[in-house]
C-alpha cells in the first residue's frame, strides 16, 4: 500500500512538471506571436567607392519574425560633405495590402502598389540621409517584408555623382 501511494505520488509530481513546462512553451509562442516588434531582424549593406575618394553606402533593415507590425529602416551615408545625399526607400510584402506609418525624417512619397511603397529623402544639409518605419499587412497569410535601400550622391565641386543598393 506504501508503494502505491508512492508512486501515485510520482506520477502526480511528474504531471506537474510536465504541465509547468507546456505551459511555459506556450507562454514564450504567445510573447513572439503576440509583440508588434521582432526579436531578430535581417539586414544588408554595400559600399560603392567613387571619384575623389568619396563613398557611397546602402544600408536595409527590417523584422524577420512578425504578426502584427514590422519595424524597417533604410539609410543612405557620405564620408565626405556633398552637394546632397538621397535615399529611397522600397518597402514591399509578399501578400496582403500594405500599409505605413513613417518616423523621423521628412520624405517623399513616390510609387505606391497594394504591396509596395516607394519613398524617398534628399539630404542637402549633412552626408546622411535615413528613412523609417513601421509596415501592416492586412488580408495577407504570413506576409514576408523585403526592405532595400538605394544611395545617391551628387558633388557639384568635382562633378562626382554615384549610388550604392542594399536589400533584405
Amino acid at each position: 500500500m506504501n508503494t502505491t501511494n508512492t508512486d501515485h505520488i510520482n506520477r502526480g509530481g511528474n504531471m506537474r512538471a510536465r504541465f509547468a513546462a507546456v505551459a511555459a512553451g506556450i507562454a514564450s509562442v504567445g510573447l513572439l506571436l503576440g509583440s508588434a516588434t521582432s526579436a531578430s531582424a535581417v539586414s544588408d549593406s554595400s559600399t560603392t567607392t567613387l571619384a575623389g575618394g568619396i563613398t557611397v553606402q546602402a544600408n536595409a533593415w527590417n523584422c524577420n519574425l512578425w504578426s502584427s507590425a514590422c519595424d524597417w529602416a533604410t539609410s543612405s551615408k557620405v564620408n565626405k560633405k556633398v552637394t546632397w545625399v538621397k535615399n529611397t526607400a522600397t518597402v514591399a510584402i509578399s501578400s496582403g495590402t500594405i500599409s505605413i506609418s513613417m518616423g523621423g525624417a521628412s520624405y517623399t512619397a513616390g510609387t505606391s502598389t497594394p504591396r509596395s511603397r516607394v519613398l524617398y529623402w534628399t539630404n542637402t544639409n549633412a552626408n546622411i540621409s535615413d528613412l523609417r518605419g513601421q509596415v501592416r499587412a492586412s488580408g495577407g497569410l504570413f506576409p514576408t517584408v523585403t526592405t532595400c535601400s538605394d544611395a545617391y550622391l551628387y558633388n557639384s565641386s568635382n562633378g562626382v555623382k554615384g549610388g550604392a543598393s542594399a536589400c533584405t
